[in-house]
């Protein structure tokens, strides 16, 4: 069932259906029937709360849900076995993951049903039951009659409009502002004053402090919007409560006419807050001019409407306001927050130029401008614009082409290279690419100090780091409005022109310690100790016990009065999907320690079961210590556990107030830190880092085997290994803890390259394998140093590691003289004799041998050739005793051999490198040798 509001404009849906408590009741708004790119509305009705998501589907999976809520006056009930949820949102939310009602377009509704698989997570299971039968299109159209869409119609409207701004653009103004410095305001509708603003301002600091208050109910919201024109879309606002003892009080801007979104930046300080006679009074701070394009700007010559509004608190947990139940902008002044001392009247023609210096303000120290901001300060509350006095790199690119700078950024301004300061660019290195699904990588290198005044050194605390990225064409957020008519919004953002940034996730904030180094994994009680190196005071113990197999955890602070201090349990450093421990010291010494878990960027909601236990807690000194135990597993959906396996990041928060009577906590004051690299508990077993060895064996082709090669000091081996050797080297130095590369023989079968890979490393599982991956890749290849690898399967090897041999030391060389004694040189001399004696016998019996062998081979060759040994000759049938594989062998190099003398085609060396070899194994000889048949040479002969 559905209600459309006219005047609203506000569409309110009630859905129901026969499902049990732990299910969750879905409802879908397509314009296809199908699930993809669907808007989606999720909800439940458990332990008499009500939960409903508005979420959008991109994809066939669990929808995810969106970054802003469109839903508002949510309810849901039991009754009968069956789940009513109830809800509201706008006809045109105006969000992208959200589709649009009109009077020209319709949806068709979906229905599905299925599992909760985690409440605090808000996730869901595959859904049991869906439904996109509905034929007809839902169609909310507005209810009057309607009228004619005629051009003239809206003319009146725009010549109104048109002149409305003149007169405060006028430099003249017909009477004066008042310019206080305090002042007060009230809501005042039908002559009942139901609201009041107080504000004081303090011109040494420019810090403007309001209080409001009204009589509503305590899970009411109270808001106060900041306008140039009574309307509440393009309106800095401020909404809080006090519930529970605890005050929160969010800095939010309203673009559009729908629940303003938390400011990314929250530049809001001083809050407190009270419950007084059935009224709620709300108190902060902000600058005059905060520097964030998400506030409204006080000056001496800019002075805004205030608005007021309250209405109820839909979710504490995620700071999440329904609609508005009271609203009020009929003060007619404007609220003018000047300097208090006398001025002189404001010139006549005010110049707006820019200040035309470039340098940064400030003298002397690098990064002048005073210090580089690092977050928001817990004692005086004072924040400079993360964009103030900032170093910046800032690049581009497109392929593989990049443009990478040095810049500075002294304000809210578009920053400037280094140059401009009269600088220069220090990076000492950049590189950039686009990859082909659109992401760009850029990386730099520059030097850790700095020695001009637009760059810092890198310094060993936690930092201020900024981060940004720059708008798409046609999606872009832009304050105040920039001067371009409706047809030229869409292309005012163009690819890679540095420009603003924009709002939401186009830009964040980090604290990073650069030279912070992950301590290594510990052997024994794993303990470790993180410490901020910028506040020695702050840090975060945990041992862990084997016996117990649990995690003693100690924090330790240097707190404010009402101050807190907590750790999270991450797995990807960020606060969503957090386990949270957050506690405090109480007057009476006793300690609060709250199990927690974060499912958003809000005050973590508090877990059924607290899986803490031992706790313990002191402050001494003005510090805050508190010490606890956790199982490493708790079993508990809503704790994330320690593993050797799945490591995991340690968040260090302090700083947020907290009331006693509640046991409630507010926003932590200062960015939180997270660790540099994941922690692993048990920790990992140290293995020691040694030297060892890897075999491999593969085989080259196109190289027939000699017993030259089998020769350690043969210049035929020397040569091959240091050739291998070197594209070796070249190959395994990709393998992590490469040591040298060694070959240590050959053997025959063409030849077998026989070696090691000497490695240092502590895991010789992973060595093997990277070995095995790189001599793959050398084998698939098939060549190396301009010889032939064998790439059939099979034809590698790599062997187990093994541990490193001492390596025999290679002979003398010749150049060496060895003394050697009077009895060495008559041995060696009666040696020379006898081998003279035998190489005359041997030589004179070899020449007898040969004269018979060669009318022996001729006769051979011609039996050969009858019997059809050679290729294509098939005419003779004659037997011939079979001959041994080596005799075929010998008979096709002595047959090569007889040639030497002729101009047959031999090599100078043909075998070093010969194009083709005998196969032995088939009894057949070659038919061709070099490109000519063997037979040419038996019929010359």
């Amino acid at each position: 069932m559905w209600t459309f509001d006219e005047k609203t404009d506000m569409i309110t849906f009630q859905i129901d259906a026969a499902i049990e408590e732990n299910q969750w009741l879905g409802l879908g708004l397509s314009k296809d029937t199908a699930m993809i790119k669907t808007d989606i509305y999720t909800g439940w009705y458990t332990n008499g709360v009500a939960y409903i998501q508005d979420r959008y589907a991109s994809a066939k999976r669990e929808p995810p849900i969106d970054q802003t809520q469109n839903i508002f006056n949510i309810s849901a009930s039991r009754n009968n076995g069956r789940t009513f949820l109830t809800f509201s949102r706008k006809r045109n939310t105006d969000d992208s993951s959200d589709e649009a009602f009109s009077d020209t377009e319709c949806l068709y509704p979906l229905f599905a049903w299925g599992p909760v698989t985690s409440l605090s997570s808000l996730s869901i299971g595959y859904h049991s039951f869906r439904y996109n039968g509905v034929t007809e299109k839902l169609c909310i159209k507005s209810c009057s009659p309607q009228t004619s869409t005629t051009k003239p119609v809206p003319e009146p409207e725009k010549t109104t409009i048109a002149p409305a701004p003149e007169p405060e653009k006028s430099t003249t103004k017909p009477e004066p502002e008042p310019s206080l410095c305090t002042g007060k305001v009230s809501a005042c509708p039908s002559g009942q004053c139901v609201a009041h603003l107080m504000w004081t301002f303090d011109e040494k600091t420019d810090m403007i402090t309001f209080q409001i208050d009204a009589a509503i109910e305590e899970n009411q919201w109270l808001g106060l919007g900041l306008s140039k024109d009574t309307s509440m879309t393009n309106t800095d606002i401020y909404t809080g409560w006090y519930t529970n003892g605890v005050t929160n009080v969010q800095d939010r801007y309203a673009s559009a006419k729908r629940e303003p979104p938390i400011d990314a930046i929250q530049n809001i300080f001083n809050v407190s807050g009270k419950r007084e006679n059935g009224r709620t009074f709300l108190t902060f701070s902000r600058q005059r001019n905060t520097g964030d394009s998400s506030d409204e700007i006080f000056s001496d010559t800019q002075c805004l409407y205030p608005l007021f509004a309250w209405g109820p608190v839909t979710s504490f947990s995620s700071r999440t306001i329904g609609y508005h139940a009271f609203r009020y902008n009929g003060v007619t002044e404007k609220l003018c927050i000047k300097s208090c001392s006398n001025v002189s009247p404001e010139p006549e023609k005010p110049t707006s130029e820019p200040e035309t210096t470039g340098e940064p303000e400030g003298e002397g120290e690098p990064g002048s401008c005073g210090a580089p901001p690092r977050g928001f300060n817990d004692t005086t509350g004072d924040s400079p614009h993360p964009m103030d006095c900032v170093d910046m790199v800032i690049g581009s690119a497109k392929g593989q082409l990049s443009r990478i700078g040095d810049y500075y950024s002294r304000d809210r301004s578009t920053p400037q290279k280094d140059e401009f300061y009269g600088g220069k660019d220090d990076l000492t290195a950049a590189y950039g690419f686009e990859d082909s699904n659109g992401y760009t990588t850029i990386m730099f290198r520059k030097k850790l100090r700095a020695d001009e005044r637009s760059d810092f050194s890198f310094l060993n605390e936690y930092m201020h780091v900024i981060w940004a990225r720059g708008q798409e064409p046609g999606k872009f957020h832009h304050l105040p409005n920039v001067g371009l008519a409706e047809n030229e919004l869409s292309s005012f953002y163009k690819h890679d022109e540095l420009k603003y940034h924009g709002h939401g996730g186009q830009r964040g904030i980090r604290r990073i310690n650069f030279l912070d180094e992950p301590s290594g994994p510990v052997v024994g009680n794993c303990t470790q100790t993180w410490r901020n190196p910028s506040d020695n005071t702050h840090e975060v113990t945990w041992q862990y016990d084997s016996t117990t197999d649990s995690v003693q955890f100690t924090l330790k602070a240097r707190l404010l009065q009402r101050q807190w201090i907590g750790v999270g349990i991450s797995r990807d450093t960020f606060m969503p999907n957090t386990d949270t421990i957050v506690g405090w010291v109480n007057d009476d010494k006793t300690v609060t320690l709250i199990d927690g878990w974060a499912s958003g960027r809000s005050v973590p909601a508090t877990d059924t079961v607290q899986d803490v236990q031992g706790v313990r807690g002191t402050i001494e000194n003005g510090i805050t210590t508190i010490s606890f135990n956790r199982r490493r597993d708790t079993q508990d959906q809503n704790d994330i556990a320690f593993s050797q396996n799945e490591c995991v990041h340690l968040i260090y928060a302090k700083g947020g107030d907290y009331a006693v009577e509640t046991g409630r906590f507010g926003y932590h004051d200062t960015t939180p830190i997270v660790s540099s690299g994941k922690i692993c508990i048990p920790c990992p077993t140290v293995r020691p880092v040694e030297k060892f060895w890897v075999p491999y064996v593969f085989k080259l082709l196109g190289l027939l085997w000699q017993e030259v090669y089998n020769d350690a000091n043969s210049a035929e081996f020397k040569k091959l290994k240091s050739d291998m050797e070197s594209s070796l080297k070249n190959k395994f130095q990709r393998v992590n803890g490469f040591q040298k590369a060694l070959v240590q023989k050959f053997s025959p079968g063409s030849i077998n390259v026989n070696g090691v890979v000497e490695i240092q490393s502590d895991d010789q599982l992973q060595s093997k394998t990277e070995v095995s991956t790189e001599l793959q890749n050398i084998v698939q290849e098939g060549r190396l140093s301009g010889y032939t690898v064998d790439s059939t399967q099979g034809s590698y090897k790599v062997g187990d590691p093994e541990p490193v041999k001492e390596v025999t030391a290679a002979p003398p060389s010749t150049d060496e003289k060895p003394i050697l004694t009077e009895t060495v040189w008559i041995i060696i001399g009666v040696g020379a004799g006898g081998l003279l004696l035998v190489l005359i016998l041997g030589t004179c019996n070899c020449i007898r041998i040969h004269k018979n062998k060669k009318t022996q081979y001729t006769d051979e060759r011609t039996k050969m050739y009858r019997n059809g040994f050679f290729q294509n000759d098939q005419s003779s049938s004659q037997e011939e005793p079979a001959k041994s594989d080596s005799m075929k062998y010998m008979d096709w190099r002595n047959m090569t051999h007889d040639m030497s003398q002729n101009q047959g085609p031999r090599t100078q060396n043909h075998y070093e490198n010969p194009s083709y070899m005998p196969d032995v194994q088939t009894g057949k000889p070659p038919s061709y040798y070099y490109g000519y048949k063997i037979e040419t040479y038996v019929n010359n002969e």
